[in-house]
């Protein structure tokens, strides 16, 4: 009898720790773009050191295995405050005549700064439980790519740096996922862990503009700064259709203090976002006047495979860790994200005047695989009550020089983070931050690879003049807060994990272990 209240006490907190995951769900926006850096208020204070650390529920996506060291029932809350900072000094662009030859005075560009301030809703939540066993933790929770989900550049006046290229973003990605984690003991020891995070993908809404060129004579779309004949397309897309992707991961613990731990996302996720994408005149163009239209159409692209890699040092003071060091090592498939590619689902349509043939848009990206050095620990100076977080990291760029770009900008970056929390009755609070530096890079003339595109008046695209050509230099800065909640010791005090795991086998606990 006493077995089964326990039992049903511990179905109490994962039910109460439920409901307040349903009251925290964001309704609108979890989080977006591709990664920065590291997620969570642990991970964010230790540099992303926390493939083997992963001391919360974070776990389910940073190593699912180590949830097998989670005990009782656990609510992770982490939410980031992200703000990037870009400048793009576009080169002078040369105007050219039919037969190639420079005419007229190179034209000068302002520099292009992003504007869209913080970007507030850099969210993960999730809850694990044991549900009493020894050996296996479960877990559920969303969380989104720690990215930028909205940035753009102004163009009032219709000559700016990158409206060839960019203007706006606002996307948002969330991964459902859920875990399973087991581990193994020895001579009383934790000694190794698997485990597997299953997780559905989605892109609840995305939203990006450009300018485009629509067909038209050479007097009307030859121009590096503004042709007669500009587009704006905004494209107004989703996508929900079941996209799955798995997490499998490990860890070993050979020596007391010494553990290694490697993750992996071993499927690739193949997005496929549907919606229109509606076209208009800009102010300087002839086509100003005519009615906008709307195009259905998809959009398709590559979220790619990665594998982390861990090694791991503790100190131990008895049964408290007193610091610990970890070093990582990450690899990320980004080479199979070539492009995004644009699949209109009409062939042609009637506007601006004139019937419009349509065939596949390709917004080249050409992304190359990304590798990053992570080391970073944390103190704990005062049991329960102070710890102290420190690392950082370097990471490749994913964007190759003459493909570089400002709206998912990856340059090779150098990032550090500072982080503190403290503890009270199974409640930890924390605040963490991390400054990412993007290393400055200039495209030279005459090599970039990112250009205007001209629709021609068979439906196929032509490249126009290079418009990614200039300086680039950018960092972001990130505050990350968050929680997390043991249910059991909230409940019954400190010792109550203890206490419940040494009465579990006996068939008449005492009352006052849940006192």
């Amino acid at each position: 009898m006493q077995e089964w209240n326990r039992v049903l006490r511990t179905a109490a907190c994962t039910f109460a720790a439920l409901l307040m995951a349903w009251a925290a769900e964001p309704r609108d926006v979890l989080a977006a773009g591709f990664e920065y850096g590291p997620q969570g208020f642990h991970a964010v204070g230790r540099g992303g050191a926390f493939t083997l650390k992963a001391d919360d529920a974070s776990a389910m996506y940073w190593n699912p295995s180590r949830l097998s060291l989670l005990r009782g029932t656990q609510l992770h809350y982490s939410h980031s405050f992200t703000q990037e900072n870009l400048t793009f000094q576009r080169s002078p662009a040369q105007k050219l005549d039919l037969s190639g030859n420079p005419t007229g005075d190179p034209r000068e560009f302002a520099p292009a700064k992003e504007d869209q301030g913080f970007f507030p809703m850099g969210i993960s939540l999730g809850l694990s439980s044991d549900f009493g066993l020894e050996n296996w933790t479960f877990a559920l929770g969303f969380y989104g790519p720690a990215a930028v989900g909205k940035s753009g550049f102004t163009d009032p006046n219709n000559d700016s740096a990158t409206r060839y290229s960019f203007k706006h973003q606002d996307m948002t990605m969330a991964f459902l996922t859920l875990s399973f984690a087991f581990k193994g003991q020895f001579e009383g020891r934790d000694w190794f862990g698997f485990g597997t995070s299953i997780q559905y993908a989605a892109i609840p809404g995305m939203k990006y503009s450009l300018n485009l060129v629509a067909p038209g004579g050479p007097t009307n779309t030859n121009h590096p700064v503004q042709t007669r004949n500009d587009l704006q397309a905004k494209l107004d897309m989703s996508d929900w259709d079941s996209k799955w992707s798995t997490i499998v991961s490990a860890w070993i613990r050979p020596l007391p203090y010494l553990e290694f731990a490697i993750s992996s996302r071993i499927v690739p996720i193949e997005f496929e976002a549907s919606g229109t994408i509606e076209m208009s005149g800009t102010s300087n163009s002839i086509l100003e006047n005519f009615e906008p239209f709307t195009v259905p159409a998809t959009l398709s692209f590559t979220y790619p495979r990665s594998v982390q890699t861990a090694v791991r040092y503790f100190h131990m003071d008895g049964d408290r860790e007193v610091f610990d060091v970890e070093a990582d090592f990450v690899w990320e498939q980004w080479s199979a994200m070539n492009s995004f590619d644009i699949d209109f689902k009409k062939d042609e349509v009637e506007a601006l005047g004139s019937t419009i043939l349509l065939k596949r848009l390709n917004l080249i990206r050409n992304y190359k695989d990304t590798y990053s050095v992570r080391i970073g620990g944390q103190y704990n100076p005062i049991p329960k009550w102070l710890t102290l977080r420190l690392g950082g990291w370097w990471e490749s760029a994913a964007h190759r020089t003459e493909y570089t770009m400002v709206d998912l900008p990856s340059y090779d970056r150098l990032g550090i983070g500072v982080g503190v929390s403290t503890e009270w009755r199974g409640i930890d609070i924390g605040i963490s931050y991390a400054h990412v530096w993007q290393l400055d890079r200039t495209v030279g003339s005459g090599t970039g690879n990112i250009y205007q595109q001209i629709l021609m008046p068979d439906g196929s695209i032509q490249n126009g003049y290079a418009v990614n050509e200039g300086s680039y230099s950018g960092s972001f800065d990130i505050v990350t807060i968050g929680l997390n909640i043991t249910w059991e010791t909230l409940i019954y005090g400190e010792g109550a994990l203890d206490r419940t795991h040494e009465w579990k086998d006996q068939e008449e606990p005492p009352e006052s272990v849940f006192l």
